[in-house]
């Protein structure tokens, strides 16, 4: 029986250790990447806002292509001009509901749900008998 407990135990102390092992491993990963890219950040801010903005842009078009070589061209521009739609509406709705002029929003609101009706289901090839 005391076995069985020290057992218990043992296996309770090596749980809470692999934990804090790993809780120690992920803030040291942290802090291994964000001390120097905040470092870079506080010394550099025009460097590091173009190293920035060229990784996104770099990541955005290795997307771009990536979906466009799997599912074609005209699959991702479809997906593309829907992303866009509903973006487009999101944004100029809040920033005519932000100026003030909230009767502006709703035709906006109707516009980017007909729109993205239009693309979702307007362009369909039709199928030959």
């Amino acid at each position: 029986m005391i076995k069985k407990i020290v057992e218990g135990y043992g296996n309770l102390f090596n749980t809470f250790g692999k934990i804090i092992a790993l809780v120690v491993a992920c803030a040291a990963l942290g802090a291994a990447f964000v001390f120097p890219l905040w470092k870079f950040a506080t010394e550099a801010p025009r460097i590091y806002t173009i190293a920035v903005l060229s990784a996104l842009v770099a990541a955005a078009v290795f997307v771009c292509v990536k979906k466009i070589t799997e599912s074609g061209i005209r699959k991702f521009t479809l997906g593309l001009s829907k992303a866009v739609v509903v973006a487009l509406g999101i944004v100029l709705c809040v920033k005519f509901v932000l100026d003030g002029n909230r009767i502006l929003a709703i035709p906006t609101i109707i516009a980017s749900i007909v729109l993205y009706g239009v693309i979702s289901f307007g362009f369909k090839k039709a199928k030959s008998n």
